[in-house]
């Protein structure tokens, strides 16, 4: 029987474990305890647990043939019943003709059909060996690895928004990386590249702009910009009308347009991979933790909410006649 080999780190909140030389998924819970994820996808955490006391796997029975129905109901007598079980035929190897063969009813084999019992799963225990590595000091490990931010991602010809964990999106320095434990690493300084936050701000605006006060005019993977919709003194105006192929009338006809309100950029982006046209490019996000790193994150992101969807206000001078709109500063404050 295989021995499935674990190391630990203790904590006050529980016990980290990690296999070695197997996969995770030869084993399912500690203790009757079943592990949650953390930063690292080689340790798993299991709150609460001291010291590992058993180990658990499911254990998978593949189907088994049960009996023998009649392929064909009409065909059922007293001499052809309708159902035959395994013992009732008595299945036996024929090392002669290397096959198996029936002992009982052999002349009606070909009238039936097999019968196969459903796959069965059951948690057994299984041995193993716990080596405890030390003792961690960690806080917050739930909410930090669960914190997650939503992307767009491209399915066919459409999009479809999935929620991402932060941690997974984090880069750190490779010395850090060799000699911190990967399930510590949420305690060093961290960053995300400029092209993953262009892809978390292109998602979140999407997501939260209302559409009463602004609208996204370029939507790419290269560049993104939205516009503030600015309530202006109503101007009336002739607007041509076309035939369906776009072409003008014999005797061009019009109509009367009135425009309530005119397009102020208010943000636009592009990424430091893309650099496209005159675009700002956007800094990534960073902090001296992996806690700071998701402040950093929530902080701009409803920074920059707050600014698109604000809704004017009107000019105590002009009464609404005029505004002054400043484009979203995005890398203010920021290195």
């Amino acid at each position: 029987m295989t021995v499935i080999k674990l190391q630990c780190y203790e904590s006050k909140q529980g016990l980290f474990v990690k296999t070695v030389g197997y996969g995770y998924g030869n084993w399912i819970s500690i203790n009757g305890v079943a592990p949650e994820e953390t930063f690292s996808q080689a340790w798993k955490f299991l709150p609460g647990v001291v010291q590992v006391e058993s180990v658990q796997r499911l254990n998978r029975l593949a189907p088994k043939v049960v009996g023998y129905k009649l392929t064909d109901e009409a065909l059922a007598s007293d001499k052809i019943p309708d159902y035959l079980s395994s013992e009732e035929v008595d299945v036996k190897w024929d090392d002669y003709e290397d096959v198996l063969v029936w002992t009982n009813y052999a002349n009606l084999k070909s009238l039936y059909t097999e019968v196969r019992s459903e796959a069965v799963e059951e948690v057994v225990d299984v041995e193993f060996e716990a080596s405890v590595l030390g003792v961690l000091e960690v806080d917050n490990l739930k909410g930090l690895s669960n914190t997650t931010v939503k992307l767009h991602k491209k399915v066919g010809y459409g999009n479809e928004t999935v929620d991402v964990k932060v941690y997974t999106l984090a880069e750190y320095n490779e010395i850090v990386k060799a000699v911190v434990p990967d399930i510590m690493l949420h305690q060093q300084p961290c960053k995300i590249s400029s092209e993953v936050a262009y892809k978390i701000i292109r998602s979140h605006v999407l997501e939260n702009i209302n559409p009463k006060v602004a609208k996204v005019t370029s939507d790419y993977d290269f560049c993104f910009s939205v516009k503030k919709m600015v309530k202006i003194k109503p101007v009336k105006s002739q607007k041509e009308v076309f035939t369906s192929s776009g072409r003008s009338f014999k005797y061009r006809k019009f109509k009367e347009v009135v425009q309530t309100t005119r397009d102020v950029e208010v943000f636009e982006m592009t990424n430091a991979k893309d650099r496209y046209g005159k675009y700002t490019v956007i800094k990534g996000f960073e902090g001296n933790n992996l806690q700071e790193l998701i402040d950093d994150i929530n902080t701009f992101l409803e920074d920059l909410m707050e600014y698109i969807n604000m809704p004017l206000q009107e000019c105590e001078h002009c009464s609404g006649t005029g505004h002054i709109v400043e484009t979203f500063d995005m890398n203010k404050g920021r290195n």
